[in-house]
């Protein structure tokens, strides 16, 4: 019932909106004779209407990803024309071409996904099923100006989320490297009694290369930098060390944009710690 209120409501509210409201036939909308396929936004005037169309089978997490991955999310361009199918009505629409590369791009954290609206972005001719809307909101008289404005505006707040997302899951996979490659000397500890050679990066790497799954937990993902290691704990015996849990052997070399850095313990636990921590980590550990 509330679907079928819905639909009644968006038929009507469309017939008075759009003057231009009508029945059409299918084969004259897939045709493409009567309504071209696409077109470019800067051809809308202030006959067209802006909406935004919620729904649409796109519920919970799916809408969430949807919107991140495009500023133009769930709009809708139209005359409010509708076509009849049996007992379906479709609403007769233009929307922002999609580019799922670009939109997957986002998705994965690149900065270079779904650019925002131009007056020469593409329109594709969508049929919206009214059975399936959950919500018609932002309903507007369409304006160019406005149109590419917003769209930047969000296309802004998506990039920096992105960004923050991103750099979130950089650092959690760095201090994953870290965790791995800690306990990854102390399982040498165990079959040798000392602390592997830690002298130079590419011995020491090639004294873990057995205890590790993948020589790419040596670098750290975001900077692609080696790890920096406590050349001072080279071939010592982990028995005479005291306070192993305080005693740093891994850590980024380079800190983060807050003056943060991770840093792994010879008890085999990671941290991140601040600028002014790792200053006495740093001296505490014996590193230069």
């Amino acid at each position: 019932m509330k679907r079928l209120a819905m639909v009644a409501l968006a038929v009507t509210t469309f017939a008075h909106l759009g003057a231009c409201a009508s029945a059409a036939e299918l084969k004259d909308v897939v045709s493409g004779t009567k309504y071209p396929l696409t077109m470019p936004l800067k051809q809308l005037d202030a006959s067209w209407l802006h909406v935004r169309v919620g729904g649409s089978g796109q519920e919970g997490p799916l809408a969430f990803f949807s919107t991140m991955a495009s500023a133009t999310a769930g709009i809708y361009y139209t005359h409010g024309e509708t076509v009849h199918l049996g007992d379906q009505v479709f609403m007769i629409a233009y929307r922002p071409q999609q580019q799922p590369m670009q939109a997957l791009a986002t998705l994965r954290g690149r900065r270079d996904g779904a650019p925002p609206l131009t007056g020469d972005s593409t329109l594709e001719l969508a049929l919206v099923n009214m059975r399936a809307v959950d919500s018609l909101s932002e309903i507007r008289a369409f304006a160019l100006e406005r149109e590419i404005e917003e769209s930047q505006r969000l296309a802004e707040q998506i990039a920096e989320m992105t960004t923050e997302l991103t750099d979130s899951s950089e650092e959690a996979t760095s201090e994953g490297n870290l965790k791995q490659l800690a306990l990854a000397v102390l399982m040498y500890a165990q079959d040798y009694d000392v602390l592997p050679p830690m002298e130079d990066a590419a011995t020491f790497e090639d004294e873990l290369a057995p205890y590790v799954r993948s020589t790419e937990l040596f670098r750290r993902p975001d900077t692609d930098e080696a790890y920096g290691i406590n050349a001072s704990l080279s071939g010592k015996a982990l028995a005479d060390l005291e306070k192993p849990e305080q005693m740093v052997v891994l850590y980024e070399t380079t800190p983060a944009e807050d003056g943060s850095r991770a840093a792994a313990f010879l008890d085999g636990h990671v941290t991140r710690v601040s600028g002014e921590e790792w200053e006495r980590l740093k001296s505490a550990s014996s590193i230069p």
